[in-house]
């Protein structure tokens, strides 16, 4: 081969891809528009989502024991169901609520956020299940409580309350308000029993304390903020980048293949002193370039971006975002091993078709060629992962890449992978190169 032929091939494919605005658009506007949405947009807009719905108050119907009418002045003697005022969030009982919180020993601040809970929650107490549903149905109610009218006969037997809560998984705010619920008849009610039922059995208040938590687990998480961030990351990016490589010059590909083809200025060019095998070569290192020029700047644009989510969200001190310079050189190595294996395999495609919309069908199944293996290394860790995983082609490399942003670097999967992927990417290469020497696929119509 004449490499000085290569490289002129190499430069006419160059100076015309630069030249498509698609290409360029693809190549520079896309990455510096997606990377921040991905990383800091779509976040944000997720948490601001979640922060305005959990402002919302949730409208719960109740159906059986009427545990929403005014509560009774106590001075008069008549028994009344702890759930009663759990379930009575009016202004009027504020009072009566506090001091019924208070007696299941919460901590001060626990009892604040408690009050400001009930505050965003509006029970209606309704006749029959069947009522309930229809209000539900209708979206005039987030969930719906049935109570057992005889609680208070129940109560007195200690038998088994059964309370069934009704929401729809699939509406963000009937799960709020499950959750709310939830919280209540669950966790709130079942220690104010438990009270009761310690206090008349006579035990004092410190064994009353012991008996319903006799000891608490608190967990601490041993990950730093960086690594929180990094596995993070390791979820995100090997999908993300990956994506890029195969999109990122997928026109530019079949431009230079099948679109040429199209426009009839291949026979040209294949009457010209370099041999099919330099312009092969010349071809895919031109589309190499445009690849890894989108993966510098999608790479560029990811730093910024976890430089400013950081910011945003590393205030809550639970994740930090941060790549240093080696491992971003690391990581852009990693890539272009990847980048040579896609884009011999595209090129290889793009070649076998004989139209730039033939191309285009066969070339954008290889999506799922990058996509279904990052989407299986989600969640995993370092130890998870196998020695045979190192072999597999695309996901050797995005298994490399997880490990590094997980802060593993092993040498010796480096090693498979840059060797195993070298082999498939030259197999491709060489594949691209017969299907181009063959003119019954060349020129077949």
């Amino acid at each position: 081969m004449n490499f000085r032929i290569i490289k002129t091939v190499f430069k006419k494919e160059v100076i015309e891809t630069f030249r498509d605005k698609r290409t360029m658009i693809i190549m520079l506007v896309l990455p510096v528009i997606l990377m921040p949405s991905m990383i800091i947009g779509i976040p944000a807009l997720t948490l601001q989502r979640e922060v305005e719905i959990s402002e919302l108050p949730s409208k719960i119907a109740v159906v059986g024991y009427n545990a929403t009418s005014d509560i009774p002045d106590i001075a008069t003697g008549l028994r009344i169901s702890s759930l009663h005022y759990f379930l009575n969030s009016s202004d009027e009982n504020l009072e009566n609520l506090t001091a019924q919180i208070r007696e299941l020993n919460e901590s001060e601040e626990d009892i604040e956020d408690i009050i400001d809970f009930f505050e965003n929650l509006h029970f209606y107490h309704v006749d029959t299940l069947d009522d309930a549903m229809e209000l539900f149905d209708d979206g005039q109610v987030h969930a719906i409580v049935e109570i057992p009218f005889d609680l208070l006969d129940l109560e007195d037997r200690n038998e088994i309350v059964n309370i069934t809560v009704y929401f729809d998984n699939t509406k963000t705010r009937s799960r709020f308000a499950y959750t709310r619920v939830n919280l209540i008849v669950s966790d709130l009610y079942t220690r104010s029993r438990q009270q009761e039922v310690l206090q008349e059995r006579g035990l004092s208040q410190s064994e009353i304390e012991y008996v319903i938590m006799p000891s608490f687990t608190y967990p601490e998480d041993t990950s730093t903020p960086e690594e929180r961030g990094g596995f993070i990351l390791a979820m995100l990016l090997p999908m993300i980048l990956g994506i890029y490589i195969v999109t990122g010059s997928m026109y530019h590909t079949i431009d230079t293949t099948a679109g040429e083809k199209e426009r009839h200025t291949l026979e040209a060019l294949l009457v010209t002193p370099p041999s099919k095998t330099e312009l092969v070569m010349g071809k895919f290192l031109s589309i190499l370039l445009v690849t890894m020029l989108i993966i510098i700047v999608a790479m560029l644009s990811l730093v910024i971006s976890l430089h400013y989510s950081s910011e945003i969200f590393g205030g809550i001190g639970a994740v930090s975002f941060s790549m240093s310079l080696p491992v971003i050189i690391f990581l852009i190595v990693i890539f272009f091993v990847l980048a040579v294996l896609v884009n011999a395999v595209e090129m290889a495609i793009c070649f076998f078709a004989k139209s730039f919309k033939e191309a285009e069908n066969y070339i954008t199944p290889i999506i799922f060629m990058v996509l279904i293996p990052a989407i299986f290394l989600q969640g995993l860790s370092p130890e998870d992962m196998t020695l045979s995983m190192f072999f597999v082609p695309i996901l050797n490399v995005l298994t490399v890449f997880q490990e590094v942003l997980l802060g593993v670097v092993d040498p010796l999967h480096i090693g498979i992978v840059i060797g195993t992927s070298t082999l498939y990417a030259i197999l491709a290469s060489i594949i691209a190169i017969r299907i181009f020497n063959r003119e019954e696929v060349l020129f077949r119509t």
